[in-house]
């Protein structure tokens, strides 16, 4: 009788370590449980947020490759410019020579015309 006494005293031990083990076992499940599930919407969000980077870096190239092309049209225009006034001070240069050239020309007529004048009234 002793020794059925302390069997079951025993077995009931045995059973109170394997509950509290069970429960353990479930309290380490649970939270292994919910560090995956945190994980798993930290890697989420972080994928989401990559995601935002590499959007905003093909954005970001694209504004880059805009303005570079903007920046190539104006420095075309701006060569443009440059030729057109190199052009322009080049036919003002040339029509000052030709009013000069004018001018020496009239300036030669209008003394011949005062010669041949003063050479009529002599006569």
């Amino acid at each position: 009788a002793e020794s059925d006494r302390r069997a079951v005293a025993l077995a009931e031990r045995l059973a109170a370590a394997l509950a509290d083990a069970d429960a353990a076992s479930d309290g380490h499940a649970a939270a292994t449980q919910a560090k995956l599930v945190s994980l798993r919407e930290d890697n989420e969000a972080q994928h989401r947020a990559l995601e935002d980077l590499r959007r905003a870096v093909r954005d970001a190239d694209r504004q880059r490759e805009d303005a570079e092309k903007r920046a190539r049209a104006s420095d075309a225009r701006a060569d443009a410019a440059v030729r057109d006034m190199e052009a322009a001070e080049e036919a003002a240069a040339a029509l000052r020579r030709q009013a000069a050239e004018s001018e020496d020309v009239r300036g030669v007529s209008a003394a011949e015309a005062s010669r041949t004048e003063a050479a009529l009234a002599t006569t």
